[in-house]
């Protein structure tokens, strides 16, 4: 009864985690990957000057295009030697259903399988989306 307890937590976290996955990317992104204001001014500048060489015409003034051209490469490699690196492991993904597939699984522990509980939830949301199609 405790296991079933436990699935039925998950299973409710799981889905009110799906509704907010934006919001959480975001926030995390935003703690994760911060940008410092010299990195932000440099990026605005990269902004303005292809603006500017966008309205110029590369044949009839070619040198001045390739002056922006420059600076703009210039700024573009000091906004890469600002940033910070940040690695991220990854790993393969296993099996179909790869972040929860052994919680799928239980109680049965199949690897790649699916576990009664998991199997009886699914076919209840599709008898329960088919009624509410029928009833429209």
């Amino acid at each position: 009864m405790m296991l079933m307890t436990f699935i039925l937590l998950i299973v409710i976290l799981f889905a009110v985690l799906q509704k907010f996955v934006k919001e959480i990317t975001v926030w995390v992104g935003k703690r994760v990957f911060s940008v410092s204001d010299e990195e932000l001014d440099l990026r605005a500048q990269v902004r303005d000057l292809k603006e500017q060489q966008s309205s110029i015409s590369m044949m009839d003034e070619f040198a001045r295009y390739m002056k922006l051209q420059r600076q703009i490469d210039k700024l573009a490699s000091q906004v890469k030697d600002s940033g910070e690196f940040v690695l991220i492991f990854t790993r393969e993904e296993e099996g179909w259903f790869f972040p929860i597939q052994r919680l799928i699984a239980m109680p049965s522990g199949v690897e790649g399988g699916i576990g009664i509980v998991s199997w009886i939830l699914v076919c209840n949301s599709v008898v329960f989306r088919a009624k509410r199609m029928l009833d429209l």
